[in-house]
């Protein structure tokens, strides 16, 4: 992407960062908000998807540089001498286990299942963080 083309994408991101907002602010649904602001939808859903994945990258960016480089364990462990031990919860665990979290910061509500990745979480959270004020 030339320069020009890289300076014309972000004024795009601020413009469309500012909509967005706007839009999460009015407690309106993003469609009722593009039909009374005269924006078309598909434009709207268009620049959030771009905006969010450029703040997923952004983040990714910035936890990879903050990494620390792998430390080299100060005893050699084979391969074949590491084992998992599969865990199972007592009955009366079982019985305390929550089937879901439900998350709500603003008008954005997330439901976390057991099966959920822990990545897809994190990016999540880290968007949400970038878009919303603290909760």
């Amino acid at each position: 992407m030339s320069t020009v083309q890289q300076v014309k994408h972000q004024h795009l991101i601020q413009k469309w960062k500012k909509i967005i907002l706007a839009q999460h602010a009015s407690g309106l649904s993003a469609m009722a908000f593009c039909r009374r602001e005269d924006i078309n939808i598909d434009q709207f859903y268009y620049w959030q998807r771009q905006i969010r994945r450029e703040l997923i990258a952004q983040k990714e960016k910035q936890e990879t540089a903050a990494l620390p480089a792998p430390a080299e364990p100060s005893v050699p462990v084979p391969q074949e001498a590491v084992q998992f031990v599969p865990l199972k919860p007592s009955k009366s665990a079982k019985k305390h286990i929550a089937h879901h979290l439900e998350i709500q910061c603003g008008p954005a509500k997330i439901v976390v299942l057991e099966d959920t990745p822990p990545d897809l979480l994190r990016q999540t959270l880290c968007v949400l963080r970038d878009v919303f004020p603290p909760c």
